[in-house]
This record gives structure tokens, C-alpha cells and sequence, in this order.
């Protein structure tokens, strides 16, 4: 490519406006990703939607400052996640006035007498456990299996995988599908199923 060619991309790049539609075109397409993440963060899908609304607002703001050294999708994301991460730093554990009042009286808060939804811990040593197993196995695939379990979890659609390494849709999917094929081998043997 000539060298005009590269300074107008290179000026069209640190265009704002060019900057606000690919922001707008993100938003629209990777909304419900946004989100995801923030609730994955958070557990609380009111807290979630507040905090991607507080990172859209935040990006609008700041886009002059984006520079264009990652994409702006990617971009986008770390605002997300540190949006969630400051709304879970603005949670406070809320203690009711019935709460402290029964508190003071024998001791026994209503918080108390709920039953426990947290996982117990043989259930945590479980999960972690299956956790290692997993990862394990994960690492034991082909870099091409591992490439493709890894953007299955992280919700890459095939087209956008094909598009982002190159390869047919068909390539993404039949990988995807062996490698899933062969994780299940492993598990199976590791757990003696």
C-alpha cells in the first residue's frame, strides 16, 4: 500500500466520528456479551445492567482518549468490567433496623434464622476439583482444540472465529466439535466413567 493510503487510514483511525459509529455498531451487536460479563461479576442482574450503562456513558465520554492501540470492542470491555468491578466496591452489607433491633434484644438476627443457599464445602472442594480436572484436560488437547474450547467458553460465535483466524466456518465448527469429542474422552477416563 502507498504511503498516502497509510496516513489517510492512520487519520481516519483518530477520527471521532469514525470512533462513535464503530461504537454504536459494537454496542448494538455486543450488548448482551456486555452484560454477561458485568452479571458474571456481580450475580445481580439490576447491579449488571447498571454497570454497562455506566460503562457506555463512561466510553462516550472518554472516547477522545481511546488511542486505538487494541480494539475498541476490547476496549469496551475493560470499562465493562471495571464498571462492575465499582459497582461491586459501592455494595455495602445493608443491615435492616429489624435486623439490629432483634440483634439487641436475644441475639438471634433474622438473618439467623434463614437457611444457607451457599454451596457447602464439600461441594466448593467438588466444583474446584472438577475445575482442575477440567483445565487439565483442556491443556492436554492440540493448541488447535485448545483455540477452539477456549472461544466456545468465551462465546465467540464460529463466524466470528473464522473471520478473526482465517479459517472456513466449517474448519471452526468440525475443530470445536473434536475437541469437545476429546475433552469428554479425558473427563470420562479421569473420572472413571
Amino acid at each position: 500500500m502507498s504511503a498516502t493510503g497509510t496516513s489517510i487510514q492512520a487519520v481516519e483511525h483518530h477520527n471521532p466520528r469514525v470512533y462513535i459509529e464503530q461504537l454504536e455498531h459494537i454496542v448494538s451487536h455486543e450488548l448482551p456479551r456486555f452484560y454477561k460479563q458485568a452479571y458474571r461479576q456481580l450475580e445481580n442482574s439490576h447491579d449488571a445492567e447498571d454497570a454497562v450503562q455506566d460503562a457506555l456513558v463512561s466510553a462516550y465520554k472518554n472516547l477522545s482518549r481511546f488511542r486505538g492501540t487494541a480494539q475498541l470492542k476490547t476496549w469496551l470491555m475493560a470499562i465493562v468490567m471495571n464498571a462492575a468491578r465499582m459497582q461491586r466496591r459501592r455494595r455495602w452489607p445493608f443491615v435492616s433496623f429489624e435486623e439490629q433491633h432483634a440483634s439487641r434484644k436475644d441475639s438471634m438476627r433474622v438473618l439467623d434464622t434463614c437457611e444457607a443457599n451457599d454451596p457447602g464445602p464439600e461441594q466448593t472442594c467438588a466444583q474446584a476439583e472438577m475445575r482442575n480436572l477440567l483445565a487439565k484436560a483442556i491443556n492436554r488437547l492440540s493448541p488447535a482444540a485448545r483455540r477452539a474450547i477456549r472461544n466456545y467458553i468465551d462465546g465467540m460465535a464460529a463466524a466470528e472465529a473464522s473471520k478473526a483466524f482465517g479459517v472456513p466456518v466449517g474448519t471452526i465448527k468440525a475443530q470445536l466439535s473434536r475437541a469437545r469429542g476429546k475433552l469428554a474422552k479425558s473427563l470420562r477416563r479421569e473420572l472413571d466413567l
